[in-house]
């Protein structure tokens, strides 16, 4: 056994470790541009710091072709003191939020807003807790695919905080022409 058979492979391993350790040493420190983004998917979520009251897929729609939004949200109380809780108001970027009825929710009791409600006609099922209502705003330019400030105010100081993505609303199955013409995937060819 040679010198040269003994350092060759003690060379290697020298310089694999130098470089494990300089590439994964790159990205130390740094601060990735979208750290602070939220991702517009499934509305944001929030509780109060003691957990007791949380808000649920909250979200603002905007149409181009409508100059109000709807804020689209689920409040739930989850207060295990049984203490019952009701939305005083909402802000958006500030703007204050018009709330169609606010009931006073108990323990396990849910307030959805949806886009969809209105034109769905739903049905609170007999003895259920849960119960809809509306929030709209004037609709001041918020960016699809960004995010506003959204805070709830259920009274008392209790208020829930939350970054909330920008969306349109969510198209319905089978009823939007996509002026489908065809492409290649209708082909026989190559297949």
């Amino acid at each position: 056994m040679t010198l040269k058979s003994v350092a060759r492979p003690g060379a290697v391993a020298v310089t694999a470790v130098a470089a494990a350790l300089t590439l994964g040493a790159c990205s130390a420190g740094q601060v990735s541009q979208t750290a602070h983004q939220v991702a517009a998917v499934n509305g944001a979520s929030a509780d109060t710091d003691n957990g007791k009251v949380g808000v649920r897929d909250v979200t603002v729609v905007v149409s181009d072709d409508d100059p109000m939004a709807d804020l689209k949200f689920t409040a739930i109380n989850n207060d295990t003191d049984m203490k019952t809780y009701t939305l005083k108001s909402v802000t958006v970027d500030g703007q204050k939020v018009t709330l169609g009825d606010s009931p006073e929710l108990a323990r396990n009791c849910l307030l959805v807003a949806d886009t969809l409600m209105q034109e769905d006609n739903l049905q609170v099922p007999e003895n259920s807790c849960m119960y809809y209502t509306t929030a709209n705003l004037k609709n001041t330019g918020f960016p699809v695919g960004g995010s506003v400030p959204v805070q709830f105010d259920f009274g008392d100081g209790t208020t829930v905080a939350v970054t909330a993505a920008v969306a349109e609303p969510v198209l319905k199955a089978g009823k939007v022409d996509r002026n489908y013409k065809g492409d290649h995937a209708d082909s026989k060819e190559g297949h």
